[in-house]
């Protein structure tokens, strides 16, 4: 079966429905006890938030996080607070309080920074999901919330399936904790509450393609149609590994990056030269076929020859 060259065109006017700011920004993947999900960060927009949220990131601060409040319809909160196995809870240390940096409405699936109560510079390191369009709310009180990301792909399912989730008042800042497999009626353990296990900052390399929390990230030469910056999610791996192309990060890519794969219109093919793994671990001649024009979804044809 041929793929013609409007697959890649449809891609190109759907990435165009993104603005520009949005090209080119840190992504962040959060692993969760119901789920992975990735954010995509306005770097350009809100520098000194952003920056202020990767420091906690790649110091490892937001690992092992509770979820700790959910307002259903309104919002889901975290940033703060884990819990250890005694069920002690341990606030997470913060850097300080940031400037606010309100430029963007807080729209459903937004992620913004917490703040104290009539003090528009009060931010630190808790943040929350706006689960629901606020704008007519946050955007309007103490300075208006700094909107400085977005969940992206199909990570609004798994934040919704932990709103979703019953709350309890367990006391202060767990007054509306989500939690799961708990009724109230029984004694309340660490696997109850819903956690951030690991968050980690994807890093494009600029000499391969690689591999990291999930997704294929590339940069992919398609020919005439352009290149493009481009993160395949791994969707499948039973039977046969499958990786969709996540439209919503797509964008075409500068004049100087340098391609780390191909693409064929004609004929579906993606080829890498190489996948990084790790520092020591790296996959050669990776080739991979587009078997769902629809869903932008490509399946693992060979690695080195060997054919899956």
């Amino acid at each position: 079966m041929k793929f013609k060259p409007s697959i890649f065109l449809i891609l190109i006017l759907l990435s165009n429905t993104i603005p520009k700011e949005a090209n080119a920004n840190s992504i962040v993947c959060m692993n969760s006890s119901l789920g992975d999900y990735c954010l995509e960060l306005f770097d350009a927009i809100a520098p000194v938030t952003v920056s202020n949220f990767l420091s906690y990131v790649n110091e490892e601060q937001y690992n092992k996080i509770i979820f700790h409040r959910n307002v259903s319809g309104f919002i889901l909160q975290t940033g703060g607070f884990t819990i250890t196995n005694d069920l002690t809870l341990q606030e997470i240390p913060n850097k300080g309080s940031i400037i606010n940096e309100f430029n963007l409405s807080n729209t459903r699936g937004t992620i913004a920074m917490a703040k104290i109560g009539g003090d528009p510079d009060s931010a630190s390191n808790q943040w929350f999901i706006n689960l629901a369009d606020n704008t007519a709310n946050l955007d309007n009180q103490n300075g208006g919330f700094t909107v400085f990301g977005r969940v992206i792909g199909d990570g609004m399912q798994v934040i919704d399936s932990i709103s979703n989730l019953t709350t309890f008042n367990f006391g202060s800042v767990l007054a509306q904790t989500p939690t799961i497999n708990f009724t109230g009626e029984e004694a309340v353990n660490q696997d109850n509450f819903i956690f951030i296990e690991n968050a980690q900052t994807l890093i494009e390399d600029n000499n391969t393609a690689s591999f990291q929390s999930n997704y294929l990230i590339a940069v992919i030469d398609a020919g005439d149609l352009g290149v493009f910056n481009s993160k395949l999610k791994l969707t499948q791996t039973n039977s046969q590994l499958l990786f969709t192309l996540d439209l919503s990060i797509l964008s075409q890519a500068s004049e100087n990056k340098v391609s780390q794969g191909t693409y064929n219109p004609s004929t579906g093919i993606l080829t890498l030269p190489s996948v990084k793994l790790s520092k020591d671990n790296i996959l050669n001649n990776v080739v991979l076929q587009l078997t769902d024009s629809i869903n932008f979804t490509f399946t693992l044809q060979s690695i080195d020859g060997q054919v899956y």
